[in-house]
């Protein structure tokens, strides 16, 4: 059974048909224009469970989690039964939404605040790129680049490298 999950929509394509419910009982496809990219590749339960969060139930590997995205993005991390295309794309969205300052909602309007903003970052000098590698459970090659300053770190980007 060859599967795919559409980071765009969240549908599940298996064997070239597409499922866009599934009937598992409890469990539903979380809507995409409501739910963001985390909840793709797992069911989400009808009902609110402890802490006021959904139940997650990976697509993949059946197991049931708590619904917090951090929680999502460690099972995907360490899931062997995620296809490596997915797991990839999923992280790059991961990476990219957590990098991206405009989806920050500490962003202001204040033109003195971003201005002292600006000239915080205009004040950075020796910055070093820095390149870590690692390899997860599923034996995937890892390789995440990052910008060092100081105490403060920032990943630009994650890539996998094992196909090539």
């Amino acid at each position: 059974m060859q599967s795919h999950i559409s980071l765009e929509t969240g549908k599940i394509t298996i064997n070239s048909k597409t499922e866009s419910t599934q009937s598992l009982p409890g469990f539903t496809c979380p809507d995409m224009k409501i739910h963001d990219y985390q909840w793709i590749g797992f069911w989400r339960s009808l009902e609110k469970g402890a802490g006021n969060k959904y139940t997650a139930k990976c697509f993949h590997c059946s197991l049931e989690l708590s619904g917090r995205p951090d929680r999502l993005y460690a099972h995907i991390n360490i899931c062997s039964s995620w296809p490596i295309t997915d797991k990839s794309c999923y992280i790059k969205k991961a990476s990219a939404s957590a990098s991206n300052p405009c989806k920050s909602k500490n962003l202001t309007p204040d033109k003195k605040q971003l201005t002292k903003k600006l000239k915080i970052m205009e004040s950075f000098t020796d910055i070093t790129i820095a390149l870590d590698g690692w390899q997860d459970v599923s034996k995937i090659l890892i390789y995440g680049f990052m910008s060092l300053k100081e105490d403060k770190e920032h990943i630009l980007d994650i890539i996998d490298l094992s196909a090539n």
